[in-house]
């Protein structure tokens, strides 16, 4: 099954702030193994709603990779939090990779424009040059 659809009902996590509740909560925790169980419930949560685009994308714009990447370092320190840095690892990556999506399209797009006004300046230069011909075949 397709994971957007899958995990579909988790994009109201993004559409009603709950995604960037979660994300101040984790950002304020700085005792991770003693909240081990309550941050690794967040965190799976958090991995379920990064199967929907559109939360990848609302992640995205709550600039969330520095938050997590700061919980990551301090996962990597202890290795009881294993689980809890394998899920970050797994949620920083499919926000990144969303990114570079959203970075790739935005990057089309511009050049698509740019191409648009090529063509327009190419086709304004074509009919100033008809113009200009036209001009010195009636003297």
């Amino acid at each position: 099954m397709d994971p957007e659809e899958q995990f579909k009902l988790t994009s109201v996590m993004g559409e009603c702030g709950g995604l960037s509740q979660m994300i101040d909560w984790l950002e304020n925790i700085n005792d991770l193994r003693g909240q081990h169980s309550i941050v690794s419930i967040c965190l799976r949560i958090l991995y379920h709603c990064c199967k929907v685009r559109s939360n990848r994308i609302c992640l995205i714009k709550l600039n969330v990779i520095g938050k997590l990447i700061d919980k990551l370092s301090i996962a990597f320190a202890d290795e009881s939090l294993a689980e809890i840095a394998e899920l970050l690892l797994i949620i920083i990556e499919s926000i990144i990779n969303e990114s570079n999506i959203v970075r790739a399209t935005e990057l089309i797009s511009e050049n698509d424009q740019i191409d648009k006004m090529d063509i327009e300046d190419e086709e304004d230069n074509n009919e100033r040059e008809v113009n200009i011909k036209e001009q010195h075949q009636q003297k």
